[in-house]
């Protein structure tokens, strides 16, 4: 049920960044308070229009991470 939530939360907040974002790719450890993605494919459209509202000299032409811990 707190994976179902988090994974909720991530979607709205992440959703529009990633292609294809799913609950297979989150982990939560729920006693040590670690969060796991996976796999996570960026929608390198979206990630530079971030780029250029920071006034950053680079773009993303594609971007994934094969595994990002959290430490909560």
């Amino acid at each position: 049920m707190l994976k179902r939530r988090l994974y909720e939360k991530l979607k709205d907040k992440l959703g529009e960044l990633l292609f294809g974002f799913d609950e297979q790719q989150l982990d939560v450890g729920f006693f040590g308070g670690d969060i796991m993605l996976k796999d996570l494919i960026f929608r390198p459209k979206k990630i530079n229009e971030i780029f250029e509202k920071q006034n950053l000299p680079f773009a993303l032409k594609a971007g994934m991470i094969a595994k990002m811990d959290i430490k909560v």
